[in-house]
């Protein structure tokens, strides 16, 4: 697509998210072997008895897109819409914020549109029960993978007496399902590329990005629009505004008061970003790099913006009131066909694996422990898995602690050649603790050569695999260390890489630094230690302080500075 734009947005998120994490670009190391694949897997078996009842099988439609899995119980053709304006999305994202797109997770982002009864309760968190009525749409995560799911028939017809002027906020959005899929995409895309970032910043993105007008030629980002009833201008004329220590104060707010926090969050954000000719983007900046590092007080407010919170409150009251602004604007060039046309995707029925699994994850995402157990084994004992099932029922069984069970499942993912590292991880930490548990007692027993490769097998495969993941190389530097056999050198350059594609990964820095100490490769640890020295937080540094004691004593100095 070709676009000219005013001003840069993009480079200005860039600036103002410094802390954001961006990844790593390294060769695609290569696939390895994956271990004893020859030998016969025995699946568990699971006994159903009259108190399990187990879900019927269900008709979903089925899409991927790149990044992406979606399951939808709307129709063919809505479910197509959605898809064709998310990638719509996507494009824009690309040229208004692309540090967003460049962060992979372990495994497809699963999206579920629910169209049919009470569908989308079941799947709203515990912690969430509460706000269910007021609540069409719910985003969950771990550490590998998210979900987020939309609901699309529920639709409120009529305001309950009483209604505040916060809880009308909640009640507009409620009803436009495309805007609640964008709040929780963005929300998703800004928490995976930046660690922990501050509540109210995170706030006000989200509110800004999702209320972003755009269109197949042109994008426009923070336009004001009275007549829109999700705009701060309208909702903040009609409520009081919080205390700025509560906005800043880091608690998530409560239900009665998150909308007037969503929108004083957005007119915050906007104002600084756009607002008054750009007076307070220097202060906004300065703030934002203090948060990073600190809860901000009032003291540290007034040190950014030279005003306490009362006189801040009475700027954006004027704001809100009369907003005086230059927002972002972004046009096709003549001629040129604006962003290219959805691609065709290959809508179809969803087999009952995928239904299982990408229900299973979600529920056990969301902290509904039998449910995702009773969706991920229902396929199952009806005899429809795939490598995907099989890998999800692993990683369930370990996430419970059923760790025997968890080994059955994934070695059998693993024989189907599953592609998820996360799988290929937990299989490699299984194996090892089996090795360990067969050694006999003492604290020199060690793995042999049959172990250690059987236990890498299952690493190196993880490694081979897309997007990498920093506990892969911190496992493989565990295992050569507790193995009876001396790495060769592409064997420790391995760890090696690791630590180079995850350099503030300190606990990585140190495995690498101390393999490279214990089998003599003295300049590799010399150069890692001295990193760590220069690097390391407080509480690690001594740690690297012993491994630079021991080359000191073999005549390694440290590298000049």
């Amino acid at each position: 697509m070709s676009l000219r734009f005013l001003p840069s947005v993009g480079r200005l998120f860039t600036c103002l998210v410094a802390w954001a994490v961006l990844p790593s670009v390294l060769p695609s190391p290569g696939r390895t072997e994956t271990g004893r694949m020859d030998d016969v897997v025995e699946l568990p078996k699971f006994v159903v008895t009259e108190t399990m009842i187990l879900p019927p099988p269900e008709s979903w439609n089925y899409a991927a897109i790149p990044g992406y899995e979606v399951l939808s119980s709307l129709s063919g053709r809505e479910t197509r819409r959605f898809v064709n304006d998310f990638q719509l999305l996507q494009q824009v994202v690309e040229v208004v914020w692309p540090a967003l797109l460049r962060v992979q997770d372990s495994a497809p982002t699963m999206v579920i549109l629910s169209d049919r009864g009470t569908e989308f309760d079941s799947f709203v968190p515990a912690s969430l029960e509460h706000q269910r009525d007021f609540t069409t749409s719910v985003f969950v995560n771990d550490h590998e993978r998210a979900g987020i799911v939309v609901d699309f028939v529920r639709q409120v017809s009529a305001q309950p007496e009483g209604f505040t002027g916060a809880e009308e906020y909640e009640f507009m959005t409620a009803n436009d399902p495309y805007r609640q899929f964008y709040l929780q995409y963005f929300r998703y895309m800004i928490r995976r590329s930046a660690a922990n970032p501050p509540h109210w910043l995170e706030e006000g993105l989200v509110q800004l990005l999702a209320s972003m007008d755009f269109t197949q030629r042109s994008v426009a980002i923070g336009r004001i629009d009275a007549t829109k009833d999700d705009d701060f201008t309208v909702r903040l004329r009609q409520a009081a505004l919080l205390p700025f220590g509560e906005i800043f104060g880091g608690r998530a707010p409560d239900r009665l008061s998150r909308g007037v926090y969503a929108m004083q969050c957005y007119a915050f954000v906007h104002m600084c970003l756009y607002g008054e000719g750009g007076r307070f983007l220097p202060a906004f900046r300065k703030l934002i790099a203090q948060a990073v590092r600190e809860p901000v007080t009032e003291a540290v407010f007034k040190d950014c913006f030279g005003m306490d919170y009362r006189r801040m409150a009475l700027v954006m009251r004027s704001y809100a009131g009369f907003t005086y602004y230059k927002h972002p604007q972004f046009r096709a060039k003549k001629g040129t066909k604006g962003f290219d046309p959805p691609t065709p995707i290959g809508l179809r029925e969803a087999t009952e694996a995928e239904v299982g699994r990408i229900k299973g994850e979600m529920y056990r995402m969301a902290g509904h422990r039998e449910r995702a157990r009773l969706a991920l084994i229902a396929p199952y004992v009806r005899g429809n898995y795939d490598a995907g099932l099989l890998a999800a029922l692993g990683l369930n069984e370990r996430h419970v602690g059923e760790h025997a069970r968890a080994l059955r499942f994934l070695e059998a993912a693993a024989k189907e050649g599953v592609d998820r590292p996360r799988a290929w991880l937990e299989l490699g930490r299984l194996r090892a603790e089996n090795a360990r548990a067969s050694l006999l007692p003492g604290e020199g027993a060690r793995f042999d050569e049959g172990q250690t490769r059987h236990v890498l097998a299952a690493l190196l495969t993880a490694r081979g695999q897309r997007p990498p993941l920093p506990e892969v190389y911190e496992e493989i530097a565990l295992v050569w260390a507790k193995s009876a056999s001396v790495p060769a050198h592409d064997d420790v350059r391995v760890v090696y890489e690791g630590a180079l594609t995850f350099p503030g990964r300190q606990r990585l820095l140190f495995l690498a630094a101390s393999l490279a100490t214990e089998f003599g490769r003295d300049a590799d640890a010399r150069a890692l230690v001295d990193h760590g020295l220069k690097y390391a937080k407080p509480d690690v540094k001594p740690h690297f302080e012993r491994l630079d004691a021991t080359l000191r004593g073999r005549g390694n100095a440290p590298s000049p500075p």
